[in-house]
């Protein structure tokens, strides 16, 4: 198979986030959630979790990702990265094109290196957000989003 021209360069930004799978492995498997490595081609991990509940589908996402365009820029191990719980919520059958979004920032412009030394600690606090976040709070709470 062919190499992508771009992929050494891509492999520097991810390689750090490797030392961090572990972590992100044992929250996954202990709330069933599924783990998604660099999603879009994006330097990051996610964690998602999607439910039918109570007419509503909601799709549950804890994300870490870096700020800048990995591309554009150079490689270095202070670039900034962001922690992001969101929930998303739609009814079945109705407002078909909008979907209502919650989301709290727990850290933001922070190098790898600091996430990794708390990243239980945000993993943590980013579950009992959504233990809070039922459906019925997203609506009331989020605010409609086009999709």
């Amino acid at each position: 198979m062919m190499e992508r021209p771009d992929q050494k360069k891509f492999a520097m930004f991810i390689t750090p986030l490797i030392k961090l799978d572990a972590v992100w492995h044992i929250y996954a498997q202990r709330y069933g959630y599924t783990l998604e490595l660099n999603p879009y081609r994006k330097p990051g991990r996610t964690l998602r979790h999607c439910i039918t509940s109570l007419g509503c589908n909601v799709i549950y996402t804890i994300e870490l990702y870096m700020e800048p365009f990995w591309y554009n820029i150079e490689y270095s191990d202070k670039l900034p990265y962001s922690f992001v719980v969101c929930a998303f919520c739609d009814k079945v059958g109705e407002q078909e094109g909008v979907r209502w979004k919650l989301a709290k920032t727990l850290a933001e412009n922070i190098e790898l290196d600091k996430v990794g030394a708390r990243l239980p600690d945000y993993l943590n606090q980013a579950f009992k957000f959504i233990e809070q976040w039922t459906p019925d709070y997203v609506f009331k709470y989020g605010k409609p989003i086009k999709i």
